[in-house]
Order: C-alpha cells, then sequence, then structure tokens
C-alpha cells in the first residue's frame, strides 16, 4: 500500500491547513513568522503555474513580501534540476532574474501516513514581484501610444539577453507570461520550471515552451543548450521593437475590431508558416523603424533553420557598420562602447583586428591621461605615444599637454634652481615668463602660490629699499612697509638690514618727539624734553 501512495503527489490543496499555520507548516524560521494572502473565502489565495502552484506571503519579522511555489506533481528529475538552478543562481545573481532558493523538507504535510509516512515536501521560495506580466503591460502602452515606454523595454530586453549570456543560463520558456514589468518599468523573468544552467546541459528538455515563441525545431527530444533562448530573444525584440515603432499593431493584429482577439504577442505560427501572404510580415517590412524590417527578416530566415544555429541576440542588435564607420572617424572610444555593449556577441572577421587596434588607442589615451594626473612630467613623456595618439580626436588636449612636457619640466628646472639659491626676483620672474605652460598644470600647482607670495614680498623688499635710499626718509611709510614685509616672512634682500632699519625709525621717532618740546625754558618743558 505505501509503495502505490508513493507514486501519488499530494495535491496542493492538501497543504492549506499548513499555509494557514506558518509556523508549524514550514521548516524554515523565516517563513513560519509569514502570513499568507487568502481569497474571499479566507482560504490561501492560489496562483497557478505549469508546474507549480504560487502563494503570496509576508514575512512577519520585516513586511517584506515571498512567493512560495508548491509542486503540483511529482518529479524527482525536476526537483533535481531545481537544485541545481538553485546553486547557480545563487552563484551567479543577475538582475533580471529573481532571488530564489530550492528547500528539500519545505512544507509540512497534515496526513504523512497517505504518502508513505513522508511528513516533508519541497517548496520553492523567491521575492515576490509586483507588476504586470509583459502582455498586459503592452497593451496598456499600446492603449496610450507611449512609444517611448516601449522603446526603453526593447533597450532593457537586449540587457536581458546579455545577462543570461555572460552567466550561462537560458531560461528556455520565454514568452509574454514570464516577463514581468514592475512598477519602475524593469524587466523580470519569472518561472524557471525548464531552465538550463551549464550543469544541465544535454539533459532532455523538460517542457516545450510556448508557441510560436519558440524555435519551431524545438521537440520534445531536444536536450538542453546555452543558446536555447536566442529564437525567442530575438522573436520578443521584433515585437517591441515593432510596437514602439508603431503602437497600433496592437489594434490590428492583437486585439482587432473585427476579428478574434489573439492572446499572444504580435507574431503568429501562420506568419512563420507563409510569411509572403502575412498581412503582418508586410506591415513589419514597411515599418517607420527600418530595424524592424532588418530584425523581422533575421527572425523569419532563422525559423526554417537549424535550432542550433540561432545566433546570440547581440549579433542582430548591433550595427557593426556603424562600428565601422566610428572607428574609420578615429571614434576609437565610441566604436568599443557600441560593442561592449554585447559582450556575448561574435565580431565579424574584419573588425576583430581594427577593435584591437581600437582597444591600443583607447588604451594609450588612458594611460596618458592618467600620466597627466598624476603631475609626474617624466611619466608624461614615457606615455606620450605619437604613433597612437597624434590623429586620435579626443586625445588632442593631452596630446597638447604633452607635447609641453619637456618645456615645462625645463621650467621647473629654472624655479628649482631659483629656490636653491634664494633667488626668488628670478623665481617669479620664470614663473612670469612661462605662465602659459604652467598654468593647469598638476605639477607645477605647487609653485604657483609660492610664486603668488614671493611676488608681493619682492614688491615690499622693492619698496623698503627705495623708502631707505630716499632723502628725507619718510619713516612712517618705511615703518609700514618694514612691518609688511616682516608679516609674510620677510625677504633676504632685506632682512640683514631690519636691525638697522628699525634703529633709524626708533631714531627718527624720537627726534621727533624732542623737536615737539616747546623751545621756550620752563619746567615742565626741561622735564619733557629729560624724558
Amino acid at each position: 500500500m505505501s509503495q502505490v501512495a508513493e507514486e501519488f503527489w499530494p495535491p496542493v490543496p492538501d497543504f492549506n491547513p499548513m499555509l494557514q499555520n506558518p509556523n508549524y507548516g514550514f521548516a524554515d524560521a523565516e517563513l513560519k513568522t509569514c502570513q499568507i494572502q487568502r481569497d474571499g473565502n479566507n482560504q490561501p489565495r492560489p496562483r497557478a503555474g505549469n508546474f507549480a502552484v504560487c502563494y503570496k506571503g509576508t514575512y512577519g519579522t520585516t513586511g517584506k513580501d515571498v512567493c512560495i511555489r508548491l509542486f503540483a506533481r511529482k518529479s524527482e528529475e525536476r526537483r533535481d534540476r531545481y537544485a541545481e538552478i538553485s546553486a547557480h543562481l545563487k552563484a551567479h545573481p543577475i538582475d533580471c532574474l529573481v532571488k530564489f532558493e530550492y528547500i528539500e523538507k519545505g512544507i509540512r504535510h497534515p496526513n504523512p501516513a497517505k504518502f508513505g509516512n513522508r511528513s516533508w515536501f519541497p517548496i520553492i521560495r523567491m521575492d515576490w514581484i509586483e507588476g504586470s506580466i509583459l502582455f498586459d503591460w503592452l497593451r496598456e502602452c499600446c492603449q496610450a501610444k507611449d512609444s517611448r515606454a516601449i522603446a526603453n523595454a526593447a533597450d532593457q530586453w537586449i540587457e536581458v539577453a546579455q545577462q543570461l549570456e555572460a552567466v550561462g543560463i537560458a531560461h528556455c520558456d520565454l514568452q509574454h507570461a514570464n516577463v514581468m514589468v514592475t512598477p519602475a518599468g524593469k524587466l523580470k523573468l519569472v518561472d524557471y520550471d525548464c531552465m538550463c544552467v551549464p550543469a544541465l546541459v544535454g539533459r532532455p528538455n523538460l517542457e516545450l515552451g510556448v508557441e510560436p515563441y519558440q524555435h519551431p525545431e524545438r521537440t520534445e527530444s531536444t536536450t538542453l543548450f546555452p543558446g536555447m533562448d536566442h529564437f525567442s530573444e530575438l522573436f520578443i525584440l521584433v515585437v517591441l521593437r515593432a510596437l514602439a515603432a508603431d503602437p497600433q499593431l496592437w489594434f490590428r493584429h492583437i486585439e482587432p475590431p473585427a476579428g478574434e482577439p489573439y492572446d499572444k504577442l504580435l507574431i503568429r505560427k501562420s506568419d512563420f508558416d507563409a510569411p509572403d501572404q502575412s498581412a503582418l510580415v508586410a506591415e513589419l517590412k514597411r515599418s517607420p523603424d527600418p530595424e524592424v524590417s532588418r530584425l523581422a527578416a533575421e527572425l523569419f530566415k532563422l525559423a526554417k533553420g537549424p535550432l542550433k544555429a540561432v545566433p546570440p541576440l547581440a549579433t542582430f542588435v548591433f550595427n557593426f557598420d556603424e562600428v565601422r564607420n566610428l572607428f574609420r572617424q578615429r571614434a576609437w572610444d565610441e566604436g568599443l562602447e557600441l560593442l561592449n555593449r554585447g559582450s556575448s556577441k561574435v565580431l565579424p572577421k574584419d573588425l576583430e583586428t581594427e577593435a584591437a587596434r581600437a582597444r591600443q588607442y583607447v588604451q594609450a589615451r588612458t594611460e596618458l591621461e592618467r600620466a597627466l594626473q598624476s603631475g609626474d612630467e617624466r611619466q608624461i613623456q614615457a606615455a606620450y605615444k605619437p604613433q597612437l595618439l597624434d590623429n586620435y580626436p579626443r586625445a588632442q588636449a593631452s596630446v597638447q599637454a604633452a607635447k609641453l612636457s619637456s618645456k615645462v619640466q625645463s621650467a621647473l628646472s629654472q624655479l628649482d634652481a631659483a629656490k636653491s639659491t634664494r633667488n626668488w626676483r628670478r623665481f617669479v620672474s620664470v614663473w612670469d615668463a612661462e605662465r602659459g605652460i604652467l598654468t593647469g598644470r598638476k605639477s607645477a600647482e605647487k609653485y604657483r602660490s609660492e610664486a603668488e607670495a614671493w611676488r608681493e614680498r619682492n614688491e615690499l623688499s622693492t619698496k623698503v629699499q627705495q623708502l631707505r635710499s630716499a632723502r628725507p626718509i619718510d619713516t612712517r611709510a618705511l615703518d609700514d612697509a618694514c612691518r609688511a614685509l616682516v608679516s609674510r616672512g620677510g625677504h633676504p634682500e632685506v632682512d640683514a638690514e631690519l636691525t638697522e632699519i628699525r634703529r633709524l625709525i626708533d631714531r627718527d621717532a624720537a627726534l621727533g618727539k624732542i623737536q615737539s618740546v616747546p623751545a621756550f625754558p620752563g619746567l615742565e618743558n626741561d622735564l619733557t624734553l629729560i624724558a
């Protein structure tokens, strides 16, 4: 009897008592605190999927929402695959996928005796994503004629494909219901039941995906491989670009006023079967966005070929002719930036050499800019590579700065020589003469403030010497000039004379006091004079 029972899998409603009592129903400490969202009958509210049923919970500790997926039927292989998928996503998290964990001992069954005395069954725990499925979101955008939002989604879709490619993941069931759009407009992929990660490559695909998003050649005998998403990715990109260019396509081909509504995104199986007779294909060829015609032609051509011959999405979405034009214009940075939007694409042979050269140019410019920032003139001269930089438009400011390096070094040497001999007039003279090449130069920054300070001290020293030599001496002006100079640190030209100058100023002040005493005799005047 127990052997028969083991062949069965608990129907999901069996777990309702456990979902209503999470503290007893879950093994995980955090899940024990959550409250499960309920329906109008005060029962846990299910959201059905192909292989699992989802429930929304809210953690009592943090208030954060969580998605709990219960398996709807038995599949030891699928549970084994989920363990592999969970481990890979934990090691390679990417933004377009939801944080996800497979828990073997997930939820308790209220009546273990019915299933071979098995108490615990596995669950999937993942972050809850608020938002709309891609189908519903696109319908609203098309109603609002919001081409910009759809175009942004198309750009994001390219990024999603790149993220998956970069970590060796294929979702394997990309279609309108498995792409969520958050309130912030971010694309998130859900439903990982048939996902392929490196550890699962070569195994049979458990599901065929949704037609017509999947390549016609995909069958039950198709084994998992990293490129299984390539066709679906191009399919969805064509739809997004086409609707961005003309939102009214939705109301001519998905919700036509005089026809049956279509429950998928724009392109039908019949369009693939007979593209020459398809009204939609004819419209795609006339799209206001010429890229739609090009991408759609690629999609329909690839549908007739082998599944494994479909290249990554990046191969189609990057205009290599534009890259070639940028390289011809020596816009190395812009060309490489365009290429780097898709790290997984295969470069045409003629661009491989050009891209390698472009990287040399950019590296040379980067090294020179780094040297200029360091302020080390010798390093600047070493980093300046005329053969790579002289005809490089973006590097011209740095090139001009590098070409002045020898003159800058000469000027700095003269400044250092003047400093070492304390010839401050020479120091300021050199700075003024070479100001044009030294201003803004990091290697000369430390000299700028010194030059300004010594210019003022030079001027005060000159003034002190002129006042000292004048006849008669204006001791008050001389006193003011000396005090100003001393307050700024003095000057070697007059420092040795300051004591004598001070004596002269004091003597003149005393003489002034004597001369101020009235000349006629008297006790008071005599006492003042004596003082």
